[in-house]
């Protein structure tokens, strides 16, 4: 039983863990979309992709919406993560 009980805790130890990752991010200041992505490249190069999405997404996030709005509609982190990249590799 003792067993049973240790490798739950591991495997929520492990969870809480997982979760925590997915949600780091790092406040990226940057008052134009174009130095935004720059400072996500700079961030996914030197932590990871995860927080890279995640930071670009909270720094989108935290605009006014009339910017918000001017930039596009997005689902979530992924989908602004991509467009933004791809929109920005055309300019």
């Amino acid at each position: 039983m003792r067993l049973e009980n240790s490798d739950d805790d591991l495997e929520k130890q492990a969870r809480a863990e997982v979760a925590a990752i997915l949600g780091q991010s790092v406040p990226i200041r940057a008052s134009t979309l174009v130095e935004a992505i720059a400072e996500a490249e700079r961030l996914k190069a030197t932590h990871n992709i995860l927080i890279a999405i995640n930071s670009l997404w909270r720094w989108f996030n935290g605009l006014p919406a009339q910017e918000q709005v001017a930039i596009g509609t997005f689902k979530n982190a992924r989908q602004f993560w991509m467009t933004a990249r791809f929109r920005n590799h055309l300019q």
